[in-house]
C-alpha cells in the first residue's frame, strides 16, 4: 500500500540501530527529544535518505516531513533536502519542522543564494514553519512571507493541551540537575561563565546531564574546585540515548537549571520548574515564544543559593498561553496532512 506522508530523517533512538549512540543523535543527544516528538505528534512512519534516495524503492511518498532545516549556518551550502529536491523536483512536497537559523549575536545573518532559491522553493508548497520570530523576520527578509512559528515540537511530546509547570516550596536539601555547552566559543558562553555555572553545580551537588561528546577537562575551577573535586563530579555525568527514560529520570529533580535547551525541556516535560541560562538567540527566541524563564548566562552568580534561581521560575505565562500554542501546532499538522491524530 502506498504511503503519502513520511519523516525523512537519520536520527534514532539507540534501540533501533547498531550504530554508536552518538551517531544516532548526530552527536546531541537533544536531537533525539526533537526526533521522538515528530514521530509521536504526528504518527508518521519514519524512512531514512537513503532508502527513499533507493532506485529500489517502488513507493515513492509525496510528502517529506523533515527536521533537516533546525540549524542553517550564516551563508551555508545547500542542504542535504536538495537532493531529494534535484531527483523528484516538486513530485514530492517537502515539509521543514522547524525552520532555525545559527545565530551569534555579534553578527548579522544572511543566507547564500543557493539557500535563497532552495528555501523558496519550498515555501511554494507549504507555509514555512518556525522556531521563532527572530527566523520568520530573516525569512521575510528574503521576500518569504507565508511563515508559521511553532516553536520546537519537542514542547508538545507529552500530547497534552493542558500541561503546566507549577513551583512548590523547595525542600531544605533539594535535588538539581543541570546542563550546559561546556565549551566556550565567542558566540556561546564564555570560559569564565562556564567555570562559574560548573562551581555551582559541585558546590550543590547538581547532577549533570551531558548531550554531546566533551569531557570537560578543559575548564580550569581551582583554587575554588579540587581536580578531584572536579574529577569526581565529572565521573558522575549521565548520559541517554532514548526521549522516555531520560524525562522519566527528570521526575526525580525538585529543579533543573542549564544552557542546553532541549536539556532544559526533558525537565520540563519531567513538570520540573526548568530555569534556562542563555546565551544565544536561537535559546531566546524559543524561550520568548513559550514564555520559559531565563536568564543571561553572563549573569549567573556561582555565590547564589539555589534557592534564588529557583524562585525566577515563574512559568504563568508559559502556562497561560500553552494550550493555543499547542492546538497552532497541530492545526499545522492537519492543514498540511502529515498528521494522525485529533486534536485534543
Amino acid at each position: 500500500m502506498a504511503f503519502k506522508a513520511v519523516y525523512v530523517t537519520d536520527l534514532a533512538e539507540s534501540q533501533h540501530t547498531d550504530n554508536h549512540p552518538f551517531q544516532n543523535c548526530v552527536l546531541n543527544t537533544g536531537n533525539l527529544l526533537f526526533y521522538k516528538s515528530i514521530v509521536k505528534t504526528t504518527g508518521l512512519p519514519v524512512m531514512t535518505r537513503k532508502k527513499l534516495m533507493d532506485p529500489a524503492l517502488s513507493e515513492k511518498p509525496d510528502t517529506i516531513v523533515t527536521s533537516d532545516l533546525i540549524w542553517i549556518g550564516k551563508n551555508s551550502d545547500l542542504p542535504n533536502l536538495y537532493d531529494i529536491r534535484k531527483k523528484f523536483g516538486d513530485k514530492i512536497k517537502i515539509i521543514p519542522l522547524c525552520v532555525g537559523l545559527d545565530y551569534a549575536y555579534t553578527n548579522e545573518f544572511s543566507f547564500s543564494e543557493d539557500m535563497k532559491y532552495f528555501l523558496k522553493s519550498i515555501s511554494e508548497q507549504c507555509d514555512i514553519a518556525c522556531r521563532g520570530e527572530y527566523v520568520a523576520e530573516e525569512l521575510n527578509k528574503i521576500g518569504i512571507h507565508n511563515t508559521t512559528i511553532l516553536g520546537c515540537p519537542s514542547l508538545y511530546y507529552n500530547e497534552n493541551p493542558d500541561f503546566q509547570i507549577f513551583t512548590k516550596e523547595l525542600p531544605e536539601v533539594c535535588r538539581v540537575s543541570a546542563n550546559a555547552t561546556l565549551w566556550a566559543t565567542k558566540d556561546k558562553a564564555s570560559a569564565q561563565d562556564l567555570k562559574k555555572f560548573v562551581i555551582f553545580c559541585i558546590k550543590n551537588n547538581a547532577e549533570f546531564i551531558e548531550q554531546t561528546i566533551t569531557n570537560g577537562f578543559g575548564l580550569d575551577c581551582k583554587p575554588e574546585i579540587s581536580i578531584g573535586g572536579f574529577m569526581d563530579w565529572r565521573w558522575r555525568w549521565k548520559y541517554f540515548f532514548e526521549a522516555k527514560p531520560w524525562i522519566e529520570y527528570m521526575r526525580r529533580f525538585d529543579f533543573v537549571i542549564g544552557g542546553r535547551f532541549h536539556g532544559c525541556v526533558a525537565g520540563i516535560l519531567a513538570n520540573v520548574p526548568t530555569l534556562v541560562l542563555n546565551y544565544d538567540k536561537r535559546v531566546e527566541e524559543l524561550c520568548r515564544y513559550f514564555k520559559i524563564p531565563l536568564i543571561q548566562f553572563k549573569d549567573f552568580d556561582s555565590s547564589k543559593p539555589v534557592s534564588y534561581y529557583y524562585e525566577k521560575t515563574d512559568y504563568s505565562l508559559f502556562n497561560e498561553g500553552f494550550r493555543e500554542k499547542y492546538n497552532k501546532y497541530f492545526d499545522y499538522l492537519k492543514n498540511n496532512q502529515i498528521y494522525t491524530k485529533e486534536v485534543k
